[in-house]
């Protein structure tokens, strides 16, 4: 699942205690994660230099509340901008309105198909990068390169981002070292 992922990216561990029956009926989660002494350092010097990461503006579109809401908080805890919406024509309004760098939506949109809402994206904004989002073993893409498969982990979304290179990248961020460990 993708709270066991976060969670285990921060050493931490879960635990589930589930009773179906009696006095101690229902679920308790337990979550572990380290603790830590002082600030969280977010840079590394690797060779005398700090590493950076791009830091896109991203919109999020799926009518599904829970990919939606996972999808975005993804992206935001690798340090991007992200808002989201649930329709296609709200999307196209707030695209409208504010600069995106990278649009992820779902294929099969309540009052639109996801193909259609990114054409109509790339013809407004051709430099934005879109990818499609969807459960489908054989969807329909229309020639769109980037795809998540639904259902996926946090390292798949960060692939698909890595892959798709918005341009221009927005203020760089500094990236995690690799032994380092960030909570947040």
């Amino acid at each position: 699942s993708v709270s066991e992922s976060i969670i285990r990216r921060h050493d931490g561990e879960i635990d589930v205690d589930s009773h179906t029956e009696g006095p101690q009926r229902g679920t308790r989660f337990v979550v572990r994660v380290p603790h830590v002494d002082g600030p969280v350092a977010n840079t590394a010097p690797v060779d005398g230099h700090a590493r950076t990461r791009p830091c896109y503006r991203i919109l999020v579109v799926d009518d599904d509340a829970a990919v939606r809401d996972v999808l975005s908080e993804i992206l935001r805890s690798e340090g991007h901008t992200v808002t989201d919406c649930a329709v296609g024509g709200q999307a196209l309004d707030l695209a409208a309105r504010q600069s995106f760098d990278v649009v992820f939506t779902d294929l099969n949109l309540v009052d639109m198909p996801g193909n259609e809402l990114s054409k109509m994206l790339q013809r407004a904004h051709p430099s934005l990068a879109i990818c499609i989002v969807t459960g489908w073993v054989d969807a329909p893409l229309d020639d769109n390169p980037f795809v998540l498969q639904k259902p996926f982990l946090i390292d798949d979304v960060v692939g698909v981002l890595r892959r798709l290179q918005p341009d221009p990248p927005r203020s760089p961020l500094p990236a995690p070292a690799a032994d380092s460990k960030q909570i947040g």
